[in-house]
């Protein structure tokens, strides 16, 4: 369930950076594509690998952070927040279990 999500997140992430005049920055256009197709690959490798999830939790943040270093205005930061959120919140419980399979 929690790889579909994480594909959702990621096609919204593509398409929300290819709305034009969104976001006013080819910078944020860049990361929002790169994050979205990161997110794809990875909810497909998921099925086979438990690595992705981990990447996946370090990309959340990434989205976080990334809101904060790049200012181009509310509802970019806000979708970037809360995307980045979801992206952990979806991780989390994935790579805790893959961490407790190898252990």
């Amino acid at each position: 369930m929690v790889k579909w999500l994480n594909f959702i997140v990621g096609l919204w992430l593509i398409v929300y950076g290819i709305i034009p005049g969104v976001h006013g920055s080819t910078g944020r256009t860049i990361d929002f594509l790169i994050a979205g197709a990161v997110l794809l690959v990875a909810g497909a490798l998921a099925a086979k690998s438990r690595w992705p999830e981990w990447f996946n939790l370090l990309l959340g943040i990434w989205l976080i952070v990334a809101s904060f270093l790049s200012w181009t205005g509310v509802a970019v930061a806000l979708n970037s927040v809360v995307v980045g959120v979801l992206v952990v919140l979806f991780a989390l419980p994935a790579a805790r279990m893959a961490r407790h399979v190898r252990a």
